[in-house]
């Protein structure tokens, strides 16, 4: 097994809290957030991701294994092995996308990607999904589940009374249109949503409240105190929704969702309805509002089990295979 290893990302705080490596390995631990002001300034291309691109392969001189996050970041390590010439061996973890590159250049724009080692996709369809869309074997991809421990919850709920509302908290992949027309059909049941600056939302009813940018301890406590936790997802192939459906179900709250092929192993307890389908959510949410009691009872039960399912020893055993060679 390899001693030491790159690890580099683009999100905040320590990246090697969220990835299980091995005791004892060193660990280069590179950020590809913005570290100054002109990092920030230039966007297009992100300066901050060319730079972290940069310092992981130069990092990797003896040939250190590279781990790296998130589809553009794992594109730019690519890219910059074969600027400088490096044949570091390369995992790309966490590669999902919530819309893959479309138009005539994105092939030659993502080819290097086929000097990615490994692959680590969440679903079984997003495996045969980013195999067939990149033209790369689909041996190369392996899929493990979405893992996680208990979210971290605040303190207090200062937004709503808890039970007495239903909550849609996430911003990738949803579809907010359908979701404000099954919250126009139930005025009775107060909505509260945390979405993303970006999310353009229509015409929200007057029994919706929409929170944004809200850190992840407040928006998990939201979720917990809820009547049920809403993931109305854009189309049936949408490859989003795991971290919400996972994490509501850890804090003991019961789930309701739109259906999609990349959630089929996240979901054989979640009250699912078709995409773009208005009435049948509204109806799944009436169900779980006014049978709330009951249904967070056997949400709550479940959670050893979900705890089990979702452990991510599986994840450290995939990273150990990868440092070890295979």
């Amino acid at each position: 097994m390899a001693s030491a290893a790159v690890n580099v990302a683009e999100f905040d705080g320590s990246v090697t809290s969220f990835v299980p490596f091995p005791p004892g390995l060193r660990v280069t631990e590179i950020s590809a957030q913005p570290a100054n002001a002109i990092e920030r300034a230039v966007t297009r291309p992100k300066l901050s991701r060319l730079r972290a691109g940069a310092q992981a392969v130069l990092a990797s001189s003896h040939g250190e294994p590279i781990v790296s996050h998130m589809p553009r970041v794992s594109l730019m390590v690519a890219w910059q092995k074969r600027f400088w010439g490096r044949k570091s061996r390369h995992l790309a973890f966490t590669f999902n996308f919530t819309d893959l590159p479309q138009g005539s250049r994105y092939r030659k724009a993502w080819a290097p990607l086929e000097d990615v080692t490994r692959f680590i996709v969440f679903s079984a369809f997003e495996r045969e999904l980013y195999s067939a869309h990149f033209g790369l074997p689909i041996e190369r991809f392996e899929r493990l589940l979405w893992a996680q421990t208990t979210p971290v919850v605040a303190p207090t709920n200062a937004f709503a009374t808890p039970g007495n509302y239903v909550a849609a908290v996430g911003g990738e992949g949803r579809d907010h249109v359908t979701l404000m027309r099954a919250a126009a059909m139930l005025p009775h049941i107060p909505f509260l949503v945390v979405c993303r600056p970006h999310n353009r939302l229509p015409e929200i009813p007057a029994n919706v409240t929409v929170h944004t940018n809200l850190d992840a301890p407040t928006s998990w406590r939201i979720t917990q105190d809820a009547a049920c936790s809403i993931v109305p997802l854009k189309s049936a192939e949408t490859c989003c929704g795991h971290i919400t459906i996972v994490g509501s179900e850890l804090v003991g709250t019961p789930v309701v969702a739109t259906r999609s092929a990349a959630t089929v192993e996240y979901t054989e307890d979640v009250a699912q309805c078709e995409p773009g389908d208005a009435q049948g959510l509204a109806a799944l949410i009436d169900h779980a509002f006014r049978s709330s009691a009951t249904l967070r009872a056997e949400t709550q039960a479940r959670i050893p089990a979900k705890l089990a399912k979702y452990d991510r020893d599986a994840w450290q055993r995939s990273i150990a295979d990868f440092l070890a060679g295979g």
